[in-house]
């Protein structure tokens, strides 16, 4: 018997049941979800996944879809007989509240990628600002390296730690600077591209306001994503701290940990998600967003096809492509590579 076994692949029992309809795609997804979660909130949010939040929510828009679908196929193919004609107002308006439904949804996609994945925070200032420092104090220990010579951070350092139950993921870049060092340089180089790809950036000074390096800061990330934080904030007088906090830098001491409450709180802050949204169903991976944006762009070109007259024919083309992007979001109709691309991270069996 055990020369005819062989071991489990990843993910194999997930998808059987998948498979075998004893659960839908997002809660399979959730297992995965489950077994990776490092904090409160990503167990949570993997849990009511799993309880089968999203594949309700999905299933309830997916009902009130069919049933506009099936009011234009009577029109469409009774239209001779003596059936009361379709009300566009109201069809139009029962789409645009489905579209505006889709919408809210799609837009619970970033934030719930960030749940899944975590909050990525970038430290950016001039060399020897204090931003290892900073580092530090999140991490409470000595990970970084901290001395008073600037470029001692040549490459950047990731860790990931857990605020108030949410996973964030803080980066120490190398100082944004002119260098003719080699290894500084490719140094600099991936600090660039890790805080572009930041939800967040912790932009630092020490008293000198570096305007020329937070204007370079600017052409990579989008000022919304920036926080400005006053270090050493033990050093000045309490006037240039009134200055800076009159411009809406944070003030700070990572040699007292003063200030460093408020900084944890602003960057949590952009979070929105409740629990109660967990419970209603959010997106939380980039395969989910692309089915949900598929959806609401069909939606949005079966209101301009009744707003155009051109006939319903194009209509029910329109609204047909719309179900069968959702459909694709709680596995109803899902491609066979997507399947093996979704169970292939899990760990051997589960």
């Amino acid at each position: 018997l055990l020369e005819q076994s062989r071991l489990a692949e990843p993910g194999e029992f997930t998808q059987r049941a998948f498979l075998n309809e004893k659960m839908g795609l997002t809660q399979a997804e959730a297992v995965g979800d489950l077994l990776t979660a490092k904090t409160k909130i990503q167990h949570l949010a993997a849990m009511q996944q799993l309880e089968g939040s999203l594949r309700n929510h999905i299933s309830d828009i997916l009902k009130k879809l069919t049933h506009q679908r099936t009011l234009l196929e009577l029109e469409i193919d009774f239209s001779e007989q003596d059936l009361e004609d379709l009300d566009r107002d109201k069809l139009l308006e029962e789409l645009s509240n489905l579209q505006a439904e889709l919408t809210k949804l799609a837009s619970s996609g970033e934030e719930g990628m960030i749940l899944k994945d975590g909050l990525r925070v970038s430290l950016v200032g001039a060399p020897n600002v204090g931003k290892s420092s900073i580092f530090n104090s999140f991490l409470q220990n000595e990970r970084a390296i901290v001395t008073p010579i600037p470029g001692t951070t040549r490459d950047y350092l990731e860790e990931a730690i857990s605020l108030d139950g949410y996973l964030v993921r803080i980066f120490d870049t190398a100082g944004l600077r002119e260098t003719e060092d080699q290894i500084e340089q490719i140094g600099i180089s991936r600090s660039y591209d890790i805080i572009k790809n930041s939800h967040k950036v912790l932009f630092i000074i020490d008293g000198n306001e570096n305007q020329s390096e937070y204007d370079k800061l600017t052409q990579i990330v989008d000022k919304n994503k920036i926080i400005t934080v006053l270090n050493k904030a033990e050093l000045l007088d309490e006037e240039t701290i009134a200055s800076f906090r009159a411009k809406s830098y944070l003030i700070s001491s990572a040699e007292t940990n003063d200030g460093l409450a408020e900084i944890k709180n602003k960057l949590l802050s952009e979070i929105t998600i409740s629990e109660e949204d967990l419970r209603s169903g959010i997106l939380n991976n980039a395969r989910q967003i692309a089915a949900c944006n598929r959806a609401i762009q069909s939606i949005e070109k079966a209101l301009e096809s009744i707003q155009a007259e051109i006939g319903f024919e194009f209509t029910a083309f329109d609204l047909k492509e719309a179900s069968h992007a959702l459909e694709e979001i709680i596995g109803k109709i899902t491609d066979d590579d997507i399947l093996n691309s979704i169970f292939s991270d899990f760990c051997i069996g589960k």
